[in-house]
């Protein structure tokens, strides 16, 4: 199977050869490929990966060592690993071992010079059970599912783009080949092993039931450390997290509170809701935006706006996976594209905390979709599923312009570029594919 290269590894390549001392972290959902990124990374230096799923007495060896001195023997006894700095110490499914967090901060101490790099798709639970992340002896990278440059990418389409020069005219057929790519992109989503399937003519609705399957499953398995109840029955968290994706899956871009994903009159709103969501947002597997208002009133405002981690499995909860059309009565495909332009938006900013929804006030019932901070920039992004933009519909859009003293904003919408002057302000009308040119 051909190897594609993801955006990620210039900045991961780039801590390789720092000259730093801290522990590199590869976390992410399951299926974004991180542990296909890191294998075939090329580096000056070798790597020594150990996988602590794998059930083999050495490996066992290592997930269960009690002490650093004892992880460090078997590293050498076993795996021939002395931490000089000649070779790259790769573990994976990190998580698996429940002491190798207390490890970190002597690796980093001890082993001068010595790359190291933990990464696994629930990598957060080893910061579990009261063992904080050190702070400043790690850093941090989260490989998320493909974002549109990438999709195309693995498809073998990445020329495509060449084609669309900026935001200059060009012909409606090239506009008609890259959205087809693009809701193709907003049906099946951006995991890399069902969008190879995918291009491989294989059906995808077994890929996405077993990796929703896999998601109840670590639910039951790791999340939280309550002790049963003699009023309900633990593990229950499988089914929560079931619901709770669903429920954030079909409010996707609308805001919402805790009430939206679990009636409160549930016994489990207040006990195990919480722990879940905890883990959709350490898992990387949904995304919580809050709202910034220029006005505060007395009046209650909703809480966020909440999208799932990658929009092929969005449509897969909500159509089965369904082929995505615009122009229709259905909300569904202005939903999935706000959720894909998000998904890009945070590829490129590498944070969803420098992304956040706009009210004027928490009275209006409209708002700007996304401010991206970025750098030295601020982006207002509006998302429209149509092909043709009312100023009505983009009020919040235009009040936030205007307070924010910025010159320019962007309304991403599915007709060709187009730009436009509001009150002294320049608006650009751009089709989803072209959100990389904004970064």
């Amino acid at each position: 199977m051909p190897y594609y290269k993801r955006d990620l590894e210039a900045c991961i390549s780039s801590y390789l050869r720092s000259p730093g001392d801290q522990i590199a972290l590869i976390s992410g959902a399951r299926q974004t490929g991180k542990s296909t990124l890191i294998e075939n990374l090329r580096c000056d230096k070798e790597k020594v990966i150990i996988n602590l799923w794998d059930e083999e007495r050495e490996t066992l060896a290592v997930r269960h060592a009690a002490t650093f001195s004892e992880f460090q023997h078997i590293l050498q006894t076993v795996f021939r690993f002395i931490p000089d700095g000649s070779r790259i110490l790769v573990i994976d499914e990190a998580q698996a071992s429940e002491n190798l967090c207390s490890f970190i901060m002597e690796m980093q101490r001890k082993w001068k010079g010595q790359k190291v790099v933990l990464l696994g798709s629930l990598l957060a639970n080893l910061f579990q059970k009261g063992k904080p992340q050190p702070v400043g002896r790690t850093i941090e990278f989260i490989c998320r599912p493909l974002n549109f440059r990438e999709f195309l990418r693995f498809r073998d389409k990445e020329d495509y783009l060449g084609m669309v020069t900026g935001h200059d005219r060009y012909s409606e057929e090239i506009h008609n080949l890259l959205m087809d790519e693009y809701r193709i992109f907003l049906q099946i989503g951006g995991l890399p092993g069902v969008v190879t399937a995918d291009k491989d003519g294989q059906s995808l609705i077994l890929m996405y039931e077993s990796l929703l399957n896999n998601l109840y499953r670590d639910a039951d398995r790791f999340i939280g450390s309550i002790q049963e109840s003699k009023h309900y029955r633990v593990p229950q968290y499988g089914r929560i997290m079931e619901i709770a994706l669903s429920s954030i899956a079909h409010h996707l871009a609308f805001p919402t509170q805790n009430t939206t994903l679990l009636s409160s009159n549930s016994p489990a709103y207040r006990t195990v809701l919480p722990l879940v969501l905890e883990a959709l947002w350490a898992w990387h597997l949904a995304y919580t935006l809050s709202f910034a208002t220029a006005q505060v009133t007395s009046k209650k405002g909703y809480s966020s706006k909440k999208y799932l981690f990658d929009t092929g499995i969005a449509n897969f909860l909500l159509t089965r996976g369904m082929p995505v059309q615009f122009g229709g009565k259905d909300q569904t495909p202005a939903m999935l594209l706000e959720n894909a332009v998000l998904q890009d938006c945070i590829s490129f900013v590498e944070s969803v905390k420098a992304i956040q929804c706009y009210r004027s006030s928490n009275k209006v019932t409209t708002e700007l979709d996304f401010v991206v901070r970025y750098k030295e920039k601020t982006i207002p992004l509006e998302v429209k599923s149509s092909t043709k933009v009312k100023h009505s519909t983009i009020n919040q859009f235009i009040d936030f312009i205007q307070r924010s003293g910025i010159s320019m904003g962007y309304v991403v919408y599915t007709g060709m570029p187009e730009t436009e002057e509001i009150a002294g302000k320049r608006i650009t009308y751009i089709p989803p594919y072209l959100i990389a040119s904004l970064f």
